[in-house]
């Protein structure tokens, strides 16, 4: 068999303060990031506009199953960001010039 067994989530561990698959998940995380600024990146230099109605229509539709994955409990944090990252990224948000 193939086929890839669904994890059983049913029953979650009983110490749960680190999964064992949490560096998994950071990894692929990163990983849909990377891919989705290349995306980003590449999008300005379309010029096939079929394409882009096409493209369009399918992130839309990534979008809302992303939504639909995501946590929507107001008390569980959508995103953690080490104190190390944040510090870095309000220091580069104090260089962007102000107009």
């Amino acid at each position: 068999d193939t086929s890839i067994p669904h994890k059983d989530t049913s029953n979650p561990p009983s110490d749960t303060s680190n999964p064992p698959n949490d560096t998994s998940k950071t990894k692929k995380r990163e990983k849909c990031g990377s891919l989705l600024r290349e995306i980003s990146d590449l999008t300005h230099h379309l010029q096939d506009e079929p394409f882009l109605d096409s493209l369009t229509v399918r992130l839309n539709e990534l979008l809302e199953d992303v939504k639909r994955h995501a946590p929507h409990n107001d008390t569980v944090a959508l995103s953690y960001t080490p104190p190390s990252k944040k510090i870095k990224y309000l220091k580069a948000l104090s260089m962007i010039p102000k107009k």
